[in-house]
């Protein structure tokens, strides 16, 4: 893979398979940004010092706070699948 000097953001790489996603990639040349939301997977995360990999904390909102102003302006709907005609 030729990922030179492009920067690839890797959801899920603390994990066992993430981590070897990441590995491919470093050795492509890709500059990786593998956001964590729990500290423990950081710090178990092998390639967090690796000088390609920065590991950003994920901090979200509640969900309820994430859509209140489009909840006010639409009203809430669903957007699964299964809620499609």
């Amino acid at each position: 893979m030729d990922y030179r000097e492009r920067h690839v953001v890797v959801t899920g790489g603390t994990g066992a398979l993430g981590q070897a996603v990441v590995s491919a990639l470093i050795e492509g040349g890709a500059f990786c940004h593998v956001p964590f939301i729990h500290a423990p997977e950081a710090q178990r995360f092998a390639l967090r010092e690796h000088a390609r990999v920065r590991v950003p904390s994920f901090r979200t909102r509640p969900r309820s706070s994430a859509f209140t102003p489009a909840s006010r302006a639409f009203g809430r709907r669903s957007i699964s699948p299964a809620a499609s005609p």
